[in-house]
């Protein structure tokens, strides 16, 4: 059942907007307003109604999904589902949103629709759907930290069957048949399983290459579990205690240590990467750290708000973010500890759990 409060967050938004309907065409942003998972489908939205197009294949499933909507089938090529809605619709100013929308379909629509209708673009900084998606309602939040909770334990097992000589592949795939047991609906992404100087690349492929003794492993994973994500590191010393892996272990684990401290809502979320640069650039290995410090998850894995050197995006408060911080040195490494966080009115709430003290 879709949740009703995303759809009258949708619909307070005409209330200082230049344009009177709005079309939603992104299968994510269409999941999230009105619970529909349809190949096909687009949404109009005004401010007192609601409408779902899609063809004769999903009528069944969008009179379940979405019982509160105006369900239209027409044909499979669905651009021409909403042609006939925007000329049939009283509204004359009609938002589209810059992210979502194929030239060409922007074109046939310009093409077609009547001469008293306008097109507002919306640019993908500004579009509404994926900031009013930063923000989790009650339900949302308590969905993602079961999510979070899931992804722990499964990189709690992951790093138990760290032996010597078992290969990335066969670990990655031990980790995913793990979550799938355990109830995960899917993986949010490929699991990553790098080790030895394959962990220098932070989106590394799982090779047939053997986790050694005396050598870093590094395990990124991520669930979905009752449709939302998650997104965990850990990377682990496998053997004897090495100084320099402590040395830059410590530094990564300062970095994200003191980046969620001192977060908070109303932050700029660049402001935040910042604190991290600066950490790494007082321990002079700035150059070591190649990657935005975190992202907003929910529905997607990655999402707004994007923590990076040139972001625009504001923490909110029940905003879902990773803090990863890490670095990398080819031919030797790398070091990311990831974990995932609720921005509170009072500062951040950790909701992975996974021991990180692996050095």
């Amino acid at each position: 059942m879709p949740d009703l409060n995303n759809l009258e967050s949708i619909k307070n938004i005409f209330k200082n907007q230049l344009f009177d309907a709005i079309i939603i065409s992104a299968p994510i942003n269409i999941k999230w307003a009105s619970g529909f998972n349809g190949s096909n489908g687009w949404l109009f939205i005004t401010s007192k109604e609601q409408s779902l197009m899609t063809d004769s294949r999903y009528e069944t499933q969008a009179n379940i999904q979405c019982p509160d909507w105006e369900i239209q089938i027409g044909e499979r090529h669905g651009i021409k589902n909403i042609l006939n809605k925007i000329n049939r619709d009283s509204s004359k100013k009609i938002a589209i949103l810059e992210d979502e929308f194929l030239l060409k379909d922007y074109f046939e629509i310009k093409e077609n629709i009547n001469n008293d209708k306008e097109l507002i673009i919306i640019s993908h900084q500004n579009n509404p759907i994926t900031t009013l998606r930063m923000t989790k309602n009650s339900n949302e939040v308590q969905f993602i930290e079961q999510s979070a909770i899931l992804a722990s334990e499964v990189m709690n097992y992951g790093i138990s069957n760290i032996t010597e000589k078992i290969t990335e592949k066969k670990l990655a795939n031990l980790i995913e048949i793990y979550a799938r047991e355990q109830g995960a609906d899917s993986m949010s992404f490929n699991t990553i399983v790098a080790s030895g100087e394959r962990s220098a690349m932070p989106h590394a492929i799982p090779s047939n290459q053997s986790i050694l003794k005396n050598n870093i492993t590094l395990i990124d994973l991520g669930v979905y579990l009752n449709e939302y994500a998650s997104d965990i590191t850990r990377t682990f010393w496998n053997g004897n205690k090495n100084k320099q892996y402590a040395s830059y272990y410590n530094i990564v684990l300062l970095a994200q240590n003191i980046a969620s401290e001192r977060a908070e809502v109303g932050m700029n979320a660049r402001d935040i990467h910042q604190i991290a640069e600066t950490v790494f650039s007082e321990a002079g290995v700035s150059d070591l750290f190649i990657h935005g410090l975190g992202h907003g998850v929910g529905m997607e894995v990655h999402e707004k708000p994007y923590i990076d050197k040139n972001s625009e995006d504001k923490l909110c408060a029940n905003a879902i973010i990773t803090i990863e911080p890490g670095i990398y040195i080819r031919g030797w490494g790398g070091i990311r500890i990831e974990d995932m966080y609720q921005v509170t009115d009072t500062g951040l709430k950790q909701l992975t759990t996974a021991n990180k003290h692996l050095i």
